[in-house]
């Protein structure tokens, strides 16, 4: 191997004052345009569809493609670092996101914004692990945990905020400037990193491309983003297709998984499993995370079926999810210096599992202000639920191993959100079609219940149809209702199952002793 030509190997100061908040700036807007952009788009099908003249089914290949070519890239990370230096493929990356925003905002047909959203995706793949990474390299040892907290924070609230801003954006503008947004804010903070990160370059070495590992990721992660985002348009596994891109998922991520395991030079360092705590946390946050992604999906959704909310209103009554991450990240950051991390997750987890149950409890007739009162609660265990963690996770991962763990761990998270998601939304559809069947069973002239509801709206006015067509509809809200709250319900159970999980994660001490021998 070549080395490059980065000599020094002394161990870069971390920044201070207006230089550290300039650094965060520019790594936090990063990050934020990445996971903005994972959202902000669901909410503009409809207004893409009918701007380039597609189908609503069609049109959401603009999501699907996004998150196929992030999830392929992403693990990538580690061996882009080690070829090209994490900074430099930091600000490539985000230079590269910027030029693929302006090509999906200037789209002159729909095949050509599908293209660029693929490639908007895997330019932003590196995007999360390495702002993580440089974030922990860039603050001082005393303050790694405000800035785990600070990445979490921005991390969290931009899915969260992308439904939101892209409602407003095709309100009142068009669906081009979801994408045309990030330009400026893409080439600042390649400014900026360029001006202040440089210090944090990594060394580089000219080894040899596994090409045969990145056939076998791309085939695995492509087919298995397809599988996941259509399965349930077209009814899983009684559909052909679905079949035949599940079996071609499973075995490309087993052939990839014994190809890097005898590699000499493999894209993947699956070494770093040898690591309990990485290897539990990285386990605990793809479970968590199925959980935690699923409820933000199935929440709008909830809202716009069964509270009769537009998009831009069901987004305001989920985004007080943020308010506390946003308002008390330093407050988060000094729990994790002064108590053992693992407490805190278990105290996080069997607060989410409270928080489920309380959803679990929520009728058609909840106000908005419960709605955004009771999201407003849900992130405070939420503000805590990555940063804990992401110090467990990496505790005893050497330094110049951070860009490929982090890689991994956030490939494994997005994966998982996407299965999250499918099967939340599945299992949501199929528990309101169990629900309908045994509501509408009845709807008899021979149900006191029903029969009185009928003559009821009939005394007021309504023909008989009109009245049995108003009970089926409220049938649908009750079904739907009663579907969100199974899930919650579930939510609820598994939490309490990763309180106990938690436990077994290495005492503070031992972590601290691990890390400083490193």
């Amino acid at each position: 191997m070549t080395t490059s030509s980065i000599k020094t190997r002394t161990e870069p100061k971390p920044l201070e004052g207006f230089v550290l908040l300039a650094a965060s700036v520019a790594l936090a807007a990063a990050v934020f345009m990445q996971v903005l952009d994972t959202t902000i788009a669901n909410v503009c099908v409809p207004y893409i569809a009918g701007d380039l003249a597609v189908s609503k089914t069609n049109a959401t290949w603009v999501i699907t493609m996004f998150a196929a070519g992030n999830s392929i890239v992403l693990p990538l990370t580690g061996w882009l670092t080690k070829r090209f230096g994490n900074v430099r493929v930091m600000i490539g990356s985000t230079l590269a996101f910027t030029l693929m925003s302006w090509l999906c905002g200037v789209s002159p047909t729909f095949n050509f914004l599908v293209i660029a959203r693929f490639f908007q995706g895997a330019s932003a793949g590196p995007l999360i692990p390495l702002s993580q990474s440089l974030m922990i390299m860039a603050y001082p040892e005393k303050s790694k945990n405000l800035a785990i907290a600070i990445w979490t924070m921005v991390a969290l609230v931009g899915p969260i905020a992308g439904p939101i801003l892209g409602g407003w954006i095709v309100l009142n503008y068009t669906w081009h400037w979801i994408f045309l947004i990030n330009i400026p804010v893409g080439f600042l903070a390649a400014f900026l990193m360029k001006m202040l990160l440089m210090r944090y370059e990594s060394e580089t070495s000219h080894g040899r491309v596994d090409y045969i590992g990145f056939i076998f990721l791309a085939v695995g992660v492509t087919t298995l983003q397809i599988m996941l985002d259509k399965g349930q348009q077209y009814d899983w596994w009684s559909s052909s297709l679905i079949v035949g891109l599940t079996i071609a998922a499973v075995l490309s991520f087993l052939a990839l998984f014994f190809w890097e395991k005898t590699d000499e030079n493999p894209l993947i360092d699956l070494s770093l499993f040898s690591d309990a705590n990485f290897t539990l946390g990285t386990f605990l946050t793809a479970a968590s995370y199925v959980l935690l992604f699923g409820s933000i999906v199935i929440s709008p959704l909830w809202l716009q079926t069964t509270m009769g909310y537009d998009a831009f209103w069901a987004g305001v009554a989920t985004s007080t999810m943020g308010i506390f991450p946003i308002l008390f990240v330093r407050y988060v950051a000094h729990l994790l210096d002064i108590y053992e991390p693992r407490y805190i997750l278990m105290v996080c987890f069997l607060t989410l599992s409270g928080a489920y149950f309380y959803f679990y409890h929520f009728t058609p007739q909840v106000s908005l202000e419960i709605v955004a009162f009771s999201r407003f609660l849900f992130g405070i265990p939420i503000a805590f639920w990555l940063p804990s963690l992401s110090a467990l996770t990496f505790a005893h991962i050497a330094k110049d191993k951070l860009p490929m763990a982090t890689g991994v761990f956030h490939f494994i998270r997005m994966m998982s959100g996407g299965i999250g998601a499918s099967l939340i939304v599945t299992l949501w559809e199929r528990r309101s079609a169990f629900h309908q069947s045994v509501l509408v069973s009845t709807i008899t002239p021979f149900d006191t219940e029903a029969h009185q509801a009928t003559t009821e709206l009939i005394e007021t006015g309504f023909s008989s149809h009109q009245s049995i067509a108003m009970l089926y509809q409220e049938v649908l809200r009750q079904s739907l209702q009663l579907a969100t709250n199974d899930v919650f319900y579930l939510s609820c159970l598994l939490s309490l199952g990763y309180v106990f999980v938690s436990y077994f994660f290495k005492s503070k001490d031992a972590i601290y002793e691990v890390s400083s021998s490193k």
